[in-house]
């Protein structure tokens, strides 16, 4: 009869400080990767909001807005040979992002792109992670199937950016717990997702006015004020 030997204590104590602190090392990690992608979505708000605000200094109109796009940048579409685009491109100069005529909403990055290339050659990419065609020029965000959206501004008094699903109408999709829209809210703003500069949406992200962090899914997209 063979006598087959049992870990001991100390063993088993060992083997569960090591699942311990491989459990802590991928979670860190996981952690560590957040963070750092939350922090391209601020930068890259950032980028947007300088340069919304530098082109309406030199230009007086919104990107977007801007009646003599096509007259100013004649070659606009050559670095958008692969996206799929409404040919149009001038706005109608009334100082409004409208949606409704399918045509400033997109010209807002396009706009962007022409008049930053010249200071910073910052170029926005119509590709999606999984490299399949995204539905026109909104450039892509640091999340899965995200991406920005500039919302008519017709009846309001300030322009709004949002970051969501470009898998869903009008970008509305999810991307983020509700935890961590919470989070990047409260470091931007207030942590309020109904008011504020920064506010949250999405089906299930929110409870009332308040992000309901009880809920796991990627449910939320956040808005933001430029």
């Amino acid at each position: 009869l063979i006598m087959k030997k049992a870990f001991s204590l100390t063993e088993m104590s060992i083997v569960i400080v090591i699942l311990g602190l491989l459990i802590v090392a991928v979670t860190g990690g996981i952690g560590l990767i957040n963070s750092s992608t939350d922090k391209i979505l601020i930068r890259q708000i950032r980028q947007f909001k300088i340069g919304a605000n530098s082109f309406y200094d030199i230009y007086e109109y919104l990107p977007g807005d801007f009646p003599i796009a096509t007259t100013l940048w004649p070659n606009w579409y050559e670095p958008y040979a692969n996206c799929l685009l409404n040919t149009a491109l001038d706005g109608n100069g009334n100082g409004r992002i409208e949606t409704s005529n399918g045509v400033e909403d997109n010209s807002f990055f396009i706009h962007l792109v022409q008049f930053e290339h010249k200071i910073s050659n910052y170029l926005p990419s119509c590709r999606a992670l999984d490299n399949t065609l995204l539905e026109s020029s909104n450039p892509q965000g640091p999340y899965d199937n995200s991406g920005y959206q500039i919302l008519d501004n017709s009846t309001v008094q300030k322009l709004n950016l949002r970051i969501g699903s470009y898998l869903e109408p009008n970008w509305n999709g999810g991307v983020l717990t509700a935890s961590r829209a919470k989070k990047i809210d409260n470091k931007v703003d207030d942590g309020q997702a109904g008011q504020g500069l920064i506010t949250g949406g999405g089906t299930n992200c929110l409870a009332s006015t308040i992000y309901d962090t009880s809920q796991n899914c990627e449910n939320c997209y956040l808005e933001f004020s430029l």
